[in-house]
């Protein structure tokens, strides 16, 4: 947001500073603006030689004014939303009006005189009410555990010390507060994401989120996270009622009070966190050509950074080239088996992961593995290790979308029908890359006989790393990204 210059003798003037108080009570200080004869608020914090002023340094110098005139002009600044009602505009079902000193909400669509049978009279009070909601961080449910990576502002599952909310739309001027229980130390951080929850940057040792405003003017979304919490056994989100104790605070005000205040995507997939789980066909196999923008500037172009860029997705690639579902006795590793006992990369997705993908197979059928039955129960069989995978994730992750990409790739079909077969017992969407007619066309595809060889090749000549590395290449990966996303957005 471009700051405005106090002196602008369109906004200069004590007589011009407003003061409004939020549902908890706390005054907030806007200046009002008439732009192009209409009235309309502006932050303190975005007018310069305001930015650094504190409450009690403006209470000291501008008197509120509490005449009752300027009461109802500052409720209809306060309602930017509400027009005065005319007559020769058209009235919309949900949308609030002035007339005669009164706000109603329109209940019938409506053009013409004033029709008191087509509006409901309302308050400020009762819109305040509907556009804003107290948050309370005493509440397990906004924490997670792990760190907060300050390079890319994901959630690192796997630190033990540290705790972190979830991304919540706070109010650009409240003042995160608490109490630390007696004998817990811990510091702090604030982290702030844009409308699309794409990563900014960080606050060290900061609670005012008008702070964090302040240095990335295009934060609507944060986190807080504490970092190093001692003293309490376990620093878990379930036991932060023993870490602290926080004040509530508000997470949205009026939708055109500020730019910061709700904004949020409407892409379902925005912000929501997703574990890509596979082999080199999710990892990539092509290093020296990193993606060139967005939000995965420097990942490979893989099919999981694609989508994360268009939609803005927290994407956790834990794919592994090489990588094996079923555990192979004498070469497994926790590195190339997904399933390897305790410490495998199935063991480390997080019960708060909210999408999660599984397309293996293909080095299962390089290395042989046994295919078993559908109902095996050991992970040393290719059927028994998706299994194994399925139970786990259903029980630490029950409500999260969980999706099989039944994979190109395989030496033969057979190994690709697991992931069919799998998906259906356990009655889990997938996307069928290797036989589904619906799907287009990838390369190193064996299971669809209809399709001619003259089109088998063109995929392969096009798709592949080179004619002797049959990888998908960057274009085959950003091909791939469409119709994942497309299925992605329906489970």
């Amino acid at each position: 947001m471009q700051k405005q210059n106090f002196l602008d003798p369109q906004i200069s003037g004590n007589n011009n500073i407003v003061k409004l108080t939020d549902a908890l009570g706390n005054p907030n200080y806007f200046v009002r603006s008439f732009k192009q004869g209409a009235e309309v608020l502006i932050p303190l914090a975005d007018v310069i030689g305001y930015v650094n002023a504190s409450t009690q340094d403006i209470k000291s110098v501008i008197p509120p004014d509490t005449s009752a005139e300027n009461q109802l002009v500052n409720e209809k600044i306060l309602n930017n939303i509400a027009p005065d009602f005319k007559p020769s505009v058209a009235c919309e079902v949900g949308k609030t009006y002035w007339y005669k000193g009164n706000l109603y909400e329109c209940v019938t669509a409506h053009t013409g005189p004033w029709v008191a049978e087509h509006f409901s009279q309302t308050s400020v009070d009762a819109l305040f009410a509907k556009n804003f909601t107290i948050i309370d961080l005493n509440d397990i449910s906004y924490w997670v555990n792990g760190e907060v990576k300050s390079g890319t502002g994901y959630v690192n599952p796997d630190n033990h010390t540290r705790l972190a909310t979830k991304m919540i739309q706070f109010d650009p001027t409240a003042v995160l507060s608490f109490v630390k229980k007696e004998g817990v130390s811990f510091d702090y951080s604030i982290y702030c994401y844009d409308k699309y929850k794409r990563y900014l940057g960080h606050k060290d040792g900061k609670l005012s989120i008008s702070e964090a405003v302040h240095d990335y003017p295009a934060a609507v979304w944060f986190r807080l996270g504490l970092i190093q919490v001692s003293g309490v056994t376990p620093v878990s989100a379930a036991n932060i009622g023993n870490i602290a104790v926080f004040e509530k605070t508000p997470s949205k005000k009026y939708a055109l009070m500020s730019e910061f205040s709700a904004l949020e995507s409407s892409d379902k997939l925005s912000g929501k966190i997703w574990y890509a789980c596979g082999d080199s066909f999710t990892e990539g196999a092509v290093d020296d050509s990193p993606m060139p923008s967005g939000m995965y500037a420097g990942k490979k172009q893989v099919y999981p950074y694609f989508i994360g860029n268009r939609t803005g997705m927290e994407v956790h690639n834990i794919a592994v080239s090489g990588s094996t579902i079923a555990y192979i006795e004498g070469t497994s590793t926790a590195s190339n088996c997904f399933t390897y006992p305790i410490t495998g990369k199935l063991y480390t997705i997080p019960e708060y992961a909210e999408y999660i993908t599984l397309k293996f197979g293909i080095n299962d059928s390089h290395q042989n593995v046994p295919i078993g039955t559908i109902d095996d129960d050991t992970n040393a069989t290719l059927y028994g290790a998706w299994n194994v995978a399925i139970s786990y994730l259903l029980n630490k992750c029950p409500f999260a979308k969980i999706g099989v990409i039944v994979t190109n790739g395989c030496d033969s079909p057979e190994y690709s029908q697991v992931g069919k077969d799998i998906a259906k017992k356990w009655g889990l969407a997938y996307l069928d890359e290797n036989f589904g007619y619906e799907v287009p066309l990838l390369h190193r595809v064996n299971g669809k006989p209809l399709v001619c060889a003259e089109a088998h090749q063109n995929r392969l000549e096009n798709f592949r790393v080179s004619e002797v590395n049959t990888h998908p290449n960057d274009k085959a990966h950003e091909y791939e990204s469409t119709f994942v996303e497309a299925w992605l957005r329906t489970l």
